[in-house]
């Protein structure tokens, strides 16, 4: 079972920032230039929500998800 998803508040954009970072530090291929998923601050995160949203798994795996709408998709 994957958990429940809910939507990630402003409170949370700490942790996943802190997720993000450390999920993308560990690549085994080098990568130039670096992912900018290197660079997600609490700032940064706070203005995924205001352009879109986010979403996290509060039970099961550990997980988020970051999404803004574009034209024809996201």
């Amino acid at each position: 079972m994957i958990g429940s998803l809910r939507r990630a508040r402003p409170e949370d954009s700490t942790t996943i920032a802190d997720l993000i970072r450390l999920a993308f530090s560990r690549q085994t291929v080098a990568t130039d230039p670096l992912p900018s998923a290197l660079r997600e601050t609490e700032v940064s995160v706070r203005a995924h929500f205001d352009a879109g949203g986010g979403g996290v798994v509060v039970e099961g795996p550990v997980a988020c998800l970051l999404w803004k709408e574009e034209k024809g998709g996201l």
